[in-house]
């Protein structure tokens, strides 16, 4: 019954608008609605996560008539593009070698350069902006086309040539001109045998609902940070990868596990400050939208967010709110953001922020 519920869409939608960037700066408000409802469609379908991603690595068009278009939209350049595809897509944190060779893993900086070189020829046809700040470069308001060109390339900053595109850690691919990057390297990443992607996915599935990934952080898989349990991420993967990569039977399978189900309660002779092995459930304080929309429902008093009908839960909403602009934000917008909901300017789950401070005590006692 969780599973077919609107709700547990919703949820994940919002899960997967942060970590792709769904901001209102960068896409408008249009377009983050029908990124984040074309999400929300796609989750409670439960299209297959391989198909999920590789509609969206490959999308291009108008971003309001096709909606994961917008994931290109909101990251602009080849090194700002192949550094979100690896956290989001990959687990993998890559940035260390766009300077040097990664200090504490195996990527070179020709493997960030070449992997990079992949997305090199996206391109935007911007049909209007109407921006309303002026001297704000980054604001976007209106329908952009997202296509591909024949002639981009990344160049190497030691050599100054172009660089070969290359999957990470894979072949190199085709850099002729008309070849179509984006539906290789989707084809790669959705391989069976690919290595990366199964485990990135359900190990962002266990720390939703564990509080903590196997691998902590959750997109930095690395051979100096390895998993707790790593039989267990193992065969996470390759169950998700034999049953069709399907996040709500990957759900279903660890929230009717006994790991789920144990208590929070500390084990006799268990250490306390050993929370990595989920020897016990932790204890979890409710998300900015799931603690306003709980307190909406108690005192029956709808929230408004401006824009947005009267009566949408805060987790309907598409957008973060807008705090930056004077006027725009109401004691929603407010809310959302002194209880942690992120801005969504970074590929991270860490943008979230669910510690406890003085302002939420505010909130809560003035209710403004």
């Amino acid at each position: 019954q969780l599973l077919t519920r609107p709700e547990f869409a919703e949820f994940w939608a919002q899960k997967w608008s942060d970590v792709l960037r769904n901001e209102e700066k960068a896409l408008d408000r249009k377009g983050v609605t029908v990124f984040y409802r074309w999400l929300a469609a796609q989750i409670a379908a439960d299209r297959p996560l391989q198909e999920l991603a590789r509609e969206i690595l490959t999308a291009t068009g108008s971003t309001y008539a096709h909606p994961p278009a917008n994931f290109w939209r909101a990251v602009r350049d080849p090194l700002q593009r192949a550094e979100s595809v690896a956290q989001v897509f990959l687990g993998i944190r890559i940035g260390c070698a766009r300077c040097h060779n990664h200090p504490f893993d195996r990527w070179t900086m020709d493997d960030y350069y070449g992997f990079a070189a992949v997305f090199a020829r996206l391109d935007y046809r911007i049909l209007e902006n109407k921006r309303r700040d002026d001297l704000d470069k980054h604001e976007f308001v209106g329908e952009q086309i997202v296509f591909q060109n024949r002639t981009g390339e990344v160049l190497h900053p030691r050599t100054g040539r172009p660089v070969a595109p290359r999957m990470l850690g894979g072949p190199v691919v085709s850099s002729a001109a008309g070849s179509d990057r984006l539906t290789l390297f989707a084809d790669w990443l959705t391989a069976a045998d690919n290595p990366y992607f199964a485990a990135a996915q359900v190990n962002r599935i266990w720390l939703h609902l564990m509080g903590r990934g196997l691998v902590d952080p959750n997109d930095d898989f690395r051979l100096t940070n390895p998993p707790t349990n790593p039989e267990l991420l193992d065969w996470l993967s390759r169950d998700f990868v034999a049953g069709g990569y399907r996040l709500k039977r990957t759900v279903r399978h660890i929230m009717t596990s006994r790991v789920y189900q144990l208590a929070s309660t500390r084990p006799p002779g268990h250490p306390a400050t050993d929370d990595g092995h989920h020897a016990r459930a932790a204890v979890l304080p409710l998300q900015a939208e799931q603690l306003l929309d709980a307190l909406s429902q108690v005192t029956q008093v709808p929230v408004p967010f401006k824009g947005y009908p009267l009566g949408l839960r805060a987790n309907q909403i598409p957008a973060p709110p807008q705090s930056g602009r004077r006027g725009f934000d109401g004691v929603g917008e407010r809310f959302l953001q002194v209880f942690g909901k992120p801005e969504r300017l970074l590929t991270c789950e860490c943008e979230r922020n669910t510690d406890p401070g003085l302002l939420q005590a505010f909130q809560l006692t003035t209710g403004s």
